[in-house]
């Protein structure tokens, strides 16, 4: 069993139309103004046994919406994940 005991992934996205931000895809509707290209990265930390493992992940994103309009926005996405697992 091959262990990884650190990840680093870098990812970017592009979006044609997102109905959740651009309105309705048949007629005009409200809609917020969105960056096309989204960035992502994510670094991760592994500890693997036989049957169990612990990991450890955290994920940053570049800001998919304008947030100078929404005062109250807080910029890029940041989410942490740990997790515990157990083969059988």
């Amino acid at each position: 069993m091959a262990i990884q005991p650190l990840t680093l992934v870098l990812r970017g996205s592009a979006f044609a139309h997102n109905i959740f931000l651009d309105g309705n895809t048949f007629r005009d509707s409200h809609s917020v103004e969105k960056e096309p290209l989204v960035a992502l990265a994510v670094a991760g930390l592994h500890y693997e046994r036989y049957n169990w493992g612990i990991h450890f992940n955290v994920m940053i994103s570049s800001d998919n919406v304008d947030t100078t309009k929404a005062p109250a926005a807080e910029g890029r996405e940041r989410l942490g994940t740990f997790d515990i697992e157990w083969r059988f």
